[in-house]
């Protein structure tokens, strides 16, 4: 693992970060499959807006980590969006870094709570545990909600300043 000198969080240019941040969700397969790489690659190529923030964390012109939140229209509630941290980079709080940067964004835009949504697979073990220590809450699951024996865990957090 590289640990790097100093990295930043800056809203997301897709001008600058777009082929970079697909990148970062191409070194998983068995969590991001090709269908799922299509509609990243479509909503890569947006700018965020009052519905959908979107950061990256860089060190120098090197995309390190993505996230974003997005308005679910429906149903009126604010979901953690695409999250990725190149593998080299995990574990030195890269995550941690851009999901307080989300919360920060989501609280100043008077948002008081935000969900995300993982799978009970294997493969996204890493990303509940991550959840619950940032004090996600399990809100529902839905047996077989990704496929057959993987179930959508959603989970809760309220934001407090």
């Amino acid at each position: 693992m590289k640990t790097p000198i100093s990295y930043v969080i800056v809203t997301y240019n897709p001008t600058i970060h777009k082929d970079q941040s697909i990148a970062l969700f191409s070194y998983r397969p068995d969590i991001f499959p090709a269908n799922e790489m299509i509609q990243i690659k479509n909503e890569m190529g947006e700018l965020g807006d009052s519905m959908h923030c979107k950061f990256v964390c860089v060190e120098g012109t090197m995309v390190l980590g993505y996230l974003g939140a997005l308005l679910d229209k429906d149903t009126n509630r604010w979901f953690l969006d695409w999250f990725s941290v190149h593998p080299n980079y995990q574990g030195i709080s890269i995550g941690s870094a851009l999901l307080k940067t989300v919360e920060d964004w989501l609280l100043k835009n008077g948002v008081s709570e935000v969900r995300v949504q993982t799978c009970s697979c294997e493969g996204e073990t890493n990303a509940r545990d991550f959840y619950t220590k940032k004090l996600f809450l399990l809100e529902d699951t839905e047996k077989d909600g990704y496929a057959p024996n993987h179930s959508k865990l959603t989970y809760i957090k309220t934001l407090i300043n």
